[in-house]
């Protein structure tokens, strides 16, 4: 009978202990989920020219050419040579074009280093007008002409993270930022930096003068065998 007696007191206690607990459950306000706001958006423009020069009317091959208007991070490198929807000849950037001491967010606000600002447009055509006199200089003069272009534009998530803050606070894009959330809301926010890539394409066509062109290889092997043929022919007819 003792033992019946403890063992009721002992489960007596532990309701007691259930209910308390359940009690101030009860009474502590659940924690609501933080709000969702707008992402945070950070970016920067980058302009890349690139084209083709071809070669018409002369034994010499066609020449791709690139020209940025600024150092990438690696990040910004990746990104582009993985995205399948552009050109080939955009996604073959090379490593000289990288800065490796910047990273992707660095790269976005412009510092470590500052931005060069380099005239993409004008080097990519210094650099066929310096084609241009290569070939004139193997081939003698010839005519330039510049022909299709094209342009292309791609967003860039180069970085994403997530914050935990307080409103109010500032969302949307950095060069136009507003105001998000009531005094005291706890907000979730999505930060992106982002590289707003613009692509243009300017190729162009060098032809070698009739004149002065050098004859591809299979019609100089006809006319050596044509020469060959006319001087057994002569030499036949002799007396």
């Amino acid at each position: 009978m003792g033992l019946a007696l403890r063992n009721r007191n002992h489960i007596r206690h532990l309701m007691k202990g259930v209910i308390a607990a359940l009690l101030l459950a009860a009474a502590t306000p659940a924690m609501a989920d933080p709000i969702l706001a707008p992402d945070r958006i950070t970016d920067r423009d980058l302009t890349i020219w690139f084209g083709t020069l071809s070669v018409v009317g002369a034994p010499a091959s066609s020449q791709d050419f690139l020209s940025l208007d600024d150092k990438i991070s690696n990040v910004v490198q990746f990104v582009i040579q993985n995205d399948l929807t552009i050109d080939a000849r955009v996604r073959n950037l090379p490593d000289s074009v990288v800065n490796p001491a910047q990273n992707a967010v660095d790269w976005v606000l412009g510092v470590n280093p500052a931005p060069l600002n380099l005239p993409a447009q004008q080097n990519l055509l210094d650099m066929f007008a310096s084609a241009v006199a290569g070939l004139e200089s193997a081939f003698g003069p010839g005519s330039f002409t510049l022909t299709t272009s094209g342009s292309a534009n791609r967003d860039y998530i180069l970085a994403d993270v997530t914050t935990i803050e307080f409103a109010p606070i500032f969302v949307g894009n950095s060069d136009a930022p507003f105001l998000f959330g009531n005094d005291g809301d706890e907000v979730q926010i999505s930060n992106k930096w982002i590289a707003n890539a613009h692509f243009f394409e300017q190729n162009a066509t060098w032809t070698a003068s009739s004149i002065n062109s050098v004859p591809e290889p299979a019609s100089l092997s006809l006319l050596l065998i044509g020469l060959a043929t006319i001087g057994l022919s002569v030499r036949r007819k002799r007396p």
